[in-house]
Order: C-alpha cells, then sequence, then structure tokens
C-alpha cells in the first residue's frame, strides 16, 4: 500500500465522521472541508480540518523475500519482490469554534471497531491524545486542537535481478549412524 492510498482513506473516513456527527449532535455544523497540508488554496472559510503527513517508516515485521519469473521483451527474467511492514503517520489539525469537539469525534471514531474494517489492508496502530489551544487569525481568535494517528500496513518492492547461469552447490552432512555423506550439484540455465 502506498501513503496515497492511506490518505485517500483517511481523507473518506474524516469526511463521513464529521457529517455523522452533526447528525449525533456531537459537532453544532460539518466543517467547511479537510485539506491536505500545503495545498495551493485559499484557507476555506468557517471551520475545517488539515491532513498533515509526518512521513513514513519500516516497522520491522513482516518482511518476506519472493521469487518469480516474468516475461519482459519477450524473455523470461526473474523478480525479487520484498514485503515489509510499513507504517505511514498523520496529523489531524482541526480549526473551529469548538475545534475539541471535532477531534474528539474523530479520535473516538478512529479508536473504533469501525475504524478497523474502513482501513482494511490498513491498521490503525496509533492514536494519540489530542492537544488543543487557541491563536489569532485575522483579528479573531480561534481554537486549535490536533492529535497524531498512525496507519500500518505493508508494501512490495520488486527488482529485476541477474539470473547466475552456472553454478555449483557442495552438499557435507553427517547420518544418523556418523557415516559422512558428501556430493554436490551443478545447474546451468538452459
Amino acid at each position: 500500500m502506498t501513503e496515497d492510498e492511506a490518505y485517500r482513506r483517511l481523507w473518506t473516513f474524516l469526511v463521513e465522521v464529521d457529517a455523522e456527527s452533526v447528525v449525533l449532535g456531537q459537532t453544532r455544523q460539518a466543517l467547511e472541508d479537510v485539506v491536505f497540508h500545503h495545498q495551493r488554496a485559499p484557507r476555506p472559510e468557517g471551520p475545517y480540518a488539515q491532513l498533515t503527513p509526518l512521513g513514513s517508516r519500516d516497522t520491522g515485521e513482516g518482511h518476506a523475500l519472493c521469487y518469480e519469473a516474468v516475461t519482459i521483451g519477450g524473455e523470461e527474467r526473474i523478480v525479487e519482490r520484498r514485503t515489509e511492514g510499513v507504517a505511514y503517520g498523520w496529523r489531524i489539525d482541526v480549526y473551529a469554534t469548538e475545534a475539541g469537539d471535532y477531534a474528539r469525534a474523530f479520535r473516538a471514531a478512529l479508536l473504533s471497531a469501525r475504524a478497523q474494517l474502513h482501513f482494511l489492508p490498513f491498521v490503525v496502530t496509533e492514536v494519540a491524545e489530542i492537544t488543543q489551544s487557541t491563536d489569532r487569525q485575522q483579528e479573531n481568535w480561534e481554537a486549535r486542537a490536533n492529535f497524531s494517528v498512525t496507519l500500518s500496513g505493508s508494501r512490495t518492492q520488486r527488482t529485476l535481478i541477474d539470473v547466475i547461469e552456472r553454478g555449483h552447490i557442495a552438499i557435507a552432512g553427517v547420518r544418523g549412524g556418523g557415516s559422512v555423506i558428501q556430493d554436490s550439484i551443478e545447474y546451468a540455465k538452459d
């Protein structure tokens, strides 16, 4: 999975939760938008949330190495396929009069069983505590709330590798009775 796929799933989830929060009475009005940090557009009028990517990291879990044959230009080639665990971090900032209400609705939803199903094949692995503050924007005080979330999954890298065309493998071992076995195998690509 890619960071873009994680972003799209997170964005969709937050938009859905925001609309439901108004219906459930957790927030008074829906956010104007959920925007990507550093987008080239004016700031939304009214309350909004912003997603900031915090980067990715290798989790050190789920490493797997496989090989497969593929045909490229009519020739069979070997591809090394490496799968590794990855975690994508995001900070969710809410800019609104009652920013904490929106942040609490998002955080609760991200901790729910619903989130575990929504993000498959990603898994919500970390949801931080909410931090709240206020800031003066264009002569008005504005509440802010933020927290971070981590989505974990796996990513696969494929690399063409050269195939060794000839080789020799020596085998040595000991049988149950103590006798030594020695053999060798010669191989060559057709």
